[in-house]
């Protein structure tokens, strides 16, 4: 069991070392060779190993830490209820497998959007996972936008009741 364990472990380990230098190799410019556009969602691109990963990492956490610290004070400041915009990620039915569909947007949206609230509720006729609480178009345009590069296919920007901070 240990063996297999260890061995689990080194193809690992192997595998993210080739993910590296595929990417490396496919971002080298050469003559007489057509051009490769890569696109990779943030989690993806975040497992592979770079050599700066460590600088990134640490400049993402000091930011992620003050968008934590600002949406702690919106939760305990007093709030007010406005139409705005918040995201759609999830619309389903009214089934047991769409309320686990919709949780499972809510989490997936909890770590990918830390720095938003997230909903997840049954609006009747269907379960709905949303995220934000935007006063702007363009702000819940360019978190769509992140969205969609995250493998939610089916987000939207939708008109709802928002929460602002009095």
């Amino acid at each position: 069991m240990r063996k297999q364990i260890i061995l689990l472990l080194l193809l690992l380990c192997g595998t993210l070392a080739q993910a590296q230098s595929i990417e490396q190799h496919i971002r080298q410019q050469r003559e007489g060779v057509g051009q490769v556009n890569l696109h990779i969602s943030e989690s993806v691109y975040h497992a592979m190993i770079t050599e700066n990963s460590a600088l990134e990492e640490e400049k993402t956490e000091k930011t992620l830490d003050e968008q934590l610290k600002e949406l702690e004070n919106f939760k305990n400041a007093p709030k007010t209820k406005v139409v705005g915009y918040r995201v759609q990620l999830y619309g389903g039915s009214n089934s047991r497998e769409s309320r686990l569909a919709a949780q499972k947007a809510n989490d997936q949206a909890k770590r990918l959007f830390p720095e938003y609230p997230v909903y997840t509720h049954f609006e009747s006729p269907r379960w709905v996972c949303k995220i934000g609480n935007f006063t702007e178009r363009e702000e819940a345009n360019e978190v769509w936008k992140r969205a969609k590069a995250n493998g939610f296919t089916q987000a939207i920007v939708v008109r709802d009741q928002i929460l602002v901070v009095k």
